[in-house]
């Protein structure tokens, strides 16, 4: 239950700050990381993983925006699979692992 609340309050944060921190206009991939906690990072923006998805596109970017996603090797498969199925869920159709190189 706890976690549903930070969650939520989280997404809503998230919701604002992205808004205005996020100024993206789909000329090159945008870049989603997922931290060893289980957070979501986009431009300096901590989100829900599970709730990525609808706020890229509550901020207006296309569904055939490309999305770049990363990890450290501490990140679980719980979270990179929550943001997964929330870019899907979404709509967003260009979506890859980050490279290292």
């Amino acid at each position: 239950m706890w976690r549903a609340i930070v969650a939520a309050v989280l997404s809503l944060w998230a919701a604002v700050a992205v808004a205005g921190d996020i100024d993206y206009d789909c000329s090159g991939p945008l870049l989603v990381t997922v931290t060893a906690d289980g957070g979501c990072v986009i431009n300096k923006v901590v989100a829900a993983c599970e709730s990525v998805g609808s706020l890229l596109r509550s901020m207006g970017l296309r569904a055939d925006c490309e999305v770049r996603v990363a990890g450290s090797r501490l990140t679980h498969y719980q979270p990179v699979g929550a943001l997964l199925q929330s870019l899907q869920d979404a709509g967003f159709i260009k979506v890859a692992f980050a490279s290292n190189d």
